[in-house]
């Protein structure tokens, strides 16, 4: 990932009002971390690596996941959420 990448998503996430990308069954990230992965290949119009979308952070106690829904899951669903990591 390149600082050009990493720049370009936060100005889209942030100016489109998300809090992170996530990759659909596999993993996300959030602003403050974003893009750990190592991805090599973006979007060149927002910067976020081919196959993520963006999402919106929720927390649980100190877990945390990136999902496309706003509104956070349900404790049941978050946690297993959590344990299908």
């Amino acid at each position: 990932m390149s600082d050009k990448h990493e720049a370009k998503a936060k100005r889209f996430l942030i100016k489109n009002g998300y809090t992170g990308i996530y990759y659909p069954g596999e993993c996300g990230c959030y602003i403050g971390d974003l893009m750990p992965c190592l991805a090599l290949d973006f979007d060149e119009a927002t910067g976020i690596p081919l196959g993520c979308k963006p999402g919106y952070k929720h927390e649980q106690g100190s877990d945390w996941i990136v999902s496309n829904n706003k509104e956070p899951p349900s404790a049941d669903d978050f946690q297993r959420i959590i344990d299908e990591c």
